[in-house]
């Protein structure tokens, strides 16, 4: 699973297809979304961001769905 760090913001998914977003310095968690399908098989490849300047988003995948985050509050879009 690939994770990025973006802005002193540490991006990345656990083992449960969780999407996370930590201060990088401090290890502090900044927000967690958690899709509410739950299946233990599901593996997932990790997080990507995108900006056009002003806003900033995180892509990851669970299943069959491709989700968008929004990269400040972990809220889907």
């Amino acid at each position: 699973m690939n994770s990025v760090i973006i802005n002193n913001s540490l991006y990345g998914t656990t083992a449960a297809s969780e999407v996370f977003a930590l201060n990088a310095a401090t290890g502090e968690e900044i927000w967690r979304f958690a899709p509410e399908e739950k299946k233990s098989y599901l593996k997932t490849r990790g997080v990507t961001y995108w900006t056009d300047g002003s806003e900033e988003r995180i892509f990851s995948t669970h299943a069959e769905w491709l989700w968008c985050l929004d990269a400040k509050t972990g809220k889907p879009i």
